[in-house]
Order: C-alpha cells, then sequence, then structure tokens
C-alpha cells in the first residue's frame, strides 16, 4: 500500500497486516467518508467517534504506537475503491430496532416496506430512488449496496424494470416501448448496459438487508406496525393505490 506520510515497509509487519486484514471487515466500515478532504469517522468504543485521516487517527492505537490503525487503513481501502465488506460496527446490531424512529418518515416508510416484502414475500433486493431519505438506511447500517449489473435489472419484475428504464432520462437509444415484454426489456439491457450503467447507479439505490438487520426484521416490523397502518385509496375507474398512514407521531 501506498498513501499518505507513511513508506510502504511500515506496513510490512505481521502486526500491520493484521489491521490491514481487520480493515476490510464490515465491522470497520465507516460512519461517514469525506473522500474530498480525504478524512473519515469510525464508530468509537465511547460516544466520542473516531476521526481519521490517512496520516493519523485519534483512536487509542495510532495514539500508543504511532502506526497506522485499522482506521486509517480502511480510510485508505475506501479512498482506493477497494473491495471491502460493508456493515456496522458490532456494538450497534441490538441497537438496530430502537434507532428506527429515529429515521426521517420516508426513511420509515421505506424500510417497514423492505419489512414486509421479506417477510411475507421473500424479497431480498430492494430498488429507490437514491436521495438522503433511501441512502441513509445504508449509512445507518440497515442495508448494504448492490452495484447494479445487467444481471441484477433483468432478475427484476418487469414493473421495476420499466421504472427504472423511464423514470428518468437515461441518455439511450432505441429502448423498447414501454408496453414491451419483459424478455425484449432484459434483451435490451444485457446489449446496452454499459451506456445506462452510470444512469442507474446515479438515479437508483439497489439496497439489501445486512445480515444482522435480516435476522431483527420481524422486530423492526412488530415496531412499525404500532406507527403504521396501510391504507387503501380508490380514485374510481378502478384505480386504486396503497400508501402508509402514520398512526402515531411520537415514537411507538
Amino acid at each position: 500500500m501506498d498513501f499518505g506520510k507513511w513508506d510502504k515497509a511500515a506496513h510490512g509487519d505481521s502486526e500491520q497486516q493484521k489491521r490491514i486484514a481487520t480493515a476490510k471487515k464490515a465491522a470497520t466500515s465507516p460512519a461517514a467518508v469525506d473522500h474530498e478532504n480525504k478524512a473519515a469517522e469510525f464508530k468509537g468504543s465511547g460516544k466520542t467517534p473516531y476521526m481519521a485521516t490517512l496520516d493519523s487517527c485519534t483512536c487509542g492505537d495510532f495514539i500508543r504506537r504511532k502506526l497506522p490503525c485499522k482506521h486509517i487503513y480502511r480510510l485508505a481501502l475506501e479512498l482506493e475503491g477497494a473491495d471491502v465488506q460493508q456493515g456496522i460496527n458490532k456494538n450497534e446490531y441490538a441497537e438496530l430496532p430502537f434507532d428506527i424512529f429515529a429515521l426521517p418518515i420516508e426513511s420509515q416508510k421505506m424500510l417497514y416496506d423492505m419489512c414486509v416484502a421479506s417477510i411475507y414475500h421473500g424479497g431480498k433486493l430492494f430498488v429507490f430512488e437514491r436521495n438522503g431519505f433511501s441512502e441513509i438506511l445504508f449509512f445507518k447500517g440497515f442495508c448494504i449496496q448492490n452495484v447494479p449489473t445487467a444481471k441484477i435489472l433483468t432478475a427484476l419484475p418487469v414493473s421495476e424494470i420499466k421504472r427504472i428504464l423511464f423514470s428518468f432520462d437515461m441518455g439511450a437509444e432505441g429502448l423498447p416501448k414501454k408496453t414491451a415484454q419483459k424478455k425484449t426489456h432484459a434483451a435490451w439491457i444485457e446489449d446496452n448496459f454499459e451506456s445506462v450503467a452510470a444512469a442507474v447507479d446515479k438515479y437508483f439505490i439497489f439496497l439489501e438487508f445486512t445480515e444482522h438487520a435480516d435476522k431483527l426484521k420481524s422486530t423492526i416490523h412488530r415496531r412499525f406496525t404500532k406507527r403504521f397502518e396501510r391504507v387503501t385509496v380508490d380514485y374510481g375507474n378502478d384505480i386504486t393505490s396503497e400508501h402508509l398512514n402514520e398512526v402515531f407521531v411520537q415514537d411507538a
């Protein structure tokens, strides 16, 4: 590795190799990364988070040893776009069901719908418009992000495929008609995915529950059922729509 003020030789001994290995694990995921200033915030052992740059960190390991800690290595890996596990600190797992009402209400509704789709319909992958409400589910440790691929897109229901291709200007030519069958859309995606991949990732986020949120989803769902009820609105002419109605404004 080559970053910051460190000589490459600083990373070679067994103790540093252990820290590099730990840095790649989900438990070392940063709470936030500032790519412009090359800095990151990590969950600390207490209430105060650790702040890391490529040259220093506020954690005890760095203060004692004056060598790159797991947080510095993780920041370097994040900035390089390396293949690392994403997740949350293990001490936060048990807190997830109790953090849900600190989320924005729109994010809560997304999480509730994910629980319902997963528990009752076996849903694994959930696609939302990319915005602050959907991204917070990743940053708060409820979800991991999937990088959209042609295989992922073509496996979606046709209604989802159409929503993705036609909700925004993908800048692509020769899109099939909206009324075309799924196999037509799937074939087009496989032939043209490179031309729309960046736009798909820009406008949509592909989420899955983290392993630990998945285990807790029934608990999360039970807490949400005290706050939300699903309401069907009839617009006439056989047109209906479902949405979530907030029952309690206060914490349920």
